[in-house]
């Protein structure tokens, strides 16, 4: 076996895959990158049972007959180290140690065993998507997941393909218990369908990806993106009705609510400052787990104000106000929503009972976000 390419490209691919190496291994198989010959490019597979992924590269020398199962993390941070532009992976006999060499850096990796655990093959073409639209849309609804695992729902993203051929929309919707967040892209839908996935298990993968992205999933089975040169399959989580519960969240009650339209960037502002003294304690000096309050005032402008036992502040923002209504608020939660919203000008409608607060761009691409207030 010989295998000589770029070493930056080869580099790149190896780093890519061994994102979902475990750092202990049940199966020593999944500590190992597989490298086999596809045509005229190398693939590169690893899985850690529950993802699966793949990439190919050209190489300048291919010789591969069989293929080779290496030390994933390690083969990954040994190649990426190398200084000269060219490596060289070189094999004798199946078995036997692989040795690397780059200029004149050499290193020997032992091979694994041969056999593989089994791969899973990508379900029936659901849509496409442009992989740098997916990618800033992910990173901007899946934070609405939560920190912690509570309960199954809000540890999921829903994907959710609708319409048919060029005029599908592939929306992307997550929610935790206090907030909950909704994207709609632009899609070439294949088949209607709703997929709900582990966000944390693929994010940084998509990453990686370029171009025409398509989508392919089985009925609740596994989903997969997969773009020129990457594949990434996982199983799907959850059940397809959970987070059904947030469609009547996202749409808000303007009639019972007071509305605020204002800079994005001068709230943004006004909401950091506030939060110097929006304290992790109560003003009793009791630990308030670490939440920053602040409470929202819609009257002749919109007023934001925190208090905490060392002092107090407020912020002024103009803006056009509709209606009368005040409500305690997760600063953090209420900042995410602002940063991710996409839109120069805001639309901050405070109810006047326990209801959602909405945050709707006016300019924006359609992204939608509530909070839950605090109840007092």
């Amino acid at each position: 076996m010989k295998i000589t390419a770029n070493r930056a490209d080869l580099g790149a691919a190896l780093t890519w895959a061994a994102q979902i190496v475990p750092r202990r291994a049940l199966d020593p198989r999944q500590a190992m990158l597989r490298l086999a010959a596809d045509d005229d490019r190398l693939t590169i597979q690893a899985t850690d049972g529950e993802t699966w992924v793949s990439t190919s590269l050209a190489c300048d020398t291919l010789d591969l007959a069989e293929p080779v199962m290496l030390p994933g993390v390690r083969l990954a941070q040994l190649v990426e180290a190398m200084g000269a532009a060219v490596v060289t992976l070189e094999q004798r006999d199946p078995g036997e140690p692989v040795t690397l060499t780059a200029g004149r850096s050499r290193y020997t990796l032992h091979a694994g065993a041969v056999d593989w655990p089994k791969w899973v093959e990508p379900g029936t073409h659901v849509a496409t998507v442009h992989a740098r639209e997916l990618v800033g849309a992910w990173a901007r609804v899946s934070p609405m997941t939560g920190d912690e695992v509570t309960v199954m729902d809000t540890y999921c993203m829903r994907l959710d393909a609708s319409g048919t051929g060029d005029d599908g929309r592939f929306a992307l919707r997550a929610s935790d218990s206090r907030r909950a967040a909704d994207l709609a892209l632009d899609a070439d839908v294949h088949r209607e369908q709703v997929i709900m996935v582990n966000p944390r298990r693929v994010g940084s993968l998509l990453k990686g990806m370029a171009g025409a992205l398509e989508v392919h999933a089985d009925l609740g089975g596994t989903v997969t993106f997969a773009d020129a040169t990457h594949s990434v399959t996982l199983r799907q989580s959850g059940r397809p009705d959970l987070l059904a519960r947030v469609d009547g969240l996202l749409v808000p009650d303007r009639d019972g609510s007071a509305v605020v339209t204002a800079d994005t960037a001068e709230i943004i502002a006004a909401l950091r400052r506030v939060m110097i003294v929006a304290g992790a304690t109560n003003t009793d000096g009791t630990d308030a787990k670490g939440t920053q309050h602040v409470t929202l005032t819609a009257g002749d402008d919109l007023l934001i104000e925190a208090t905490d036992r060392e002092g107090n502040g407020s912020e002024a923002v103009d803006g056009k106000v509709s209606g009368e209504a005040a409500h305690t608020v997760n600063a953090r939660y209420l900042l995410d929503g602002l940063t991710n919203l996409g839109s120069a000008t805001v639309e901050l409608i405070i109810p006047t009972r326990y209801r959602p607060i909405h945050l709707v761009g006016t300019d924006g691409d359609g992204y939608r976000y509530v909070t839950m207030p605090i109840k007092k």
